[in-house]
């Protein structure tokens, strides 16, 4: 645990002590003038402290692991003692009781699936939702979680497919084409069929039209 410090003319004068979660204030004589339990605040603060703390030791801890282990044999190990798949995510506490790669959880009222080997990561990072046909956009991180082509999520109340593979980008920037909704004027629609191949559909209702863009990303 640390201890958070200030000096003043070479004298302590304040300390947090993330340890004890007590914070502490001396005078300019070094005479202790108050000390008195974390507040709310500060106990948030500690506790996002203490998590980055144990992610950096994790990751130092399957680093050394995995030297010695092929990432084939990495999964296989922990997939073997993986917690059913399904159950609720929780941090890993060591290099033995991470997340293999392609392990399910649920979090957060949806559930996810990892997507590297030895996931310590809580979801979304390094993790994807599954089990919803347009899930919200997750920044990747790196290849490992990039979008590949065809890939549907949601993104600023809207739908959006990938154009390219390894897309790492927002939707709307670059990378991405917007898929029509019901917030879609019928002209635009039909444009966009158009685009994609589908004329003669000016006679059709929004509805129909709307079936259509469902049925060719099916």
């Amino acid at each position: 645990m640390s201890a958070h410090e200030v000096f003043a003319a070479g004298v302590l004068r304040q300390q947090w002590d993330d340890g004890t979660r007590t914070y502490t204030e001396w005078d300019e004589n070094g005479v202790r003038t108050e000390q008195r339990p974390y507040t709310a605040e500060e106990h948030a603060s500690a506790d996002a402290a203490v998590q980055g703390e144990t992610v950096i030791r994790l990751t130092r801890e399957l680093q050394a692991a995995q030297y010695a282990l092929t990432p084939t044999e990495t999964n296989a190990l922990l997939s073997a003692t993986a917690p059913p798949a399904g159950e609720s995510w929780r941090q890993p506490s060591g290099a033995t009781d991470a997340y293999p790669l392609g392990h399910i959880v649920s979090h957060v009222g949806k559930q996810w699936e990892s997507l590297v080997t030895a996931n310590v990561w809580e979801p979304p990072t390094s993790w994807r939702e599954v089990g919803n046909e347009w899930p919200d956009w997750v920044q990747p991180t790196g290849a490992h979680d990039s979008y590949a082509a065809g890939a549907q999520v949601t993104h600023n109340e809207g739908h959006w497919t990938s154009d390219i593979d390894a897309n790492v980008w927002e939707p709307g920037v670059y990378g991405w084409s917007a898929v029509p909704d019901s917030r879609w004027s019928k002209p635009a629609i039909i444009t966009w069929l158009t685009n994609h191949g589908i004329t003669g559909v000016s006679g059709l209702s929004k509805q129909e039209l709307l079936d259509l863009v469902a049925g060719l990303l099916d």
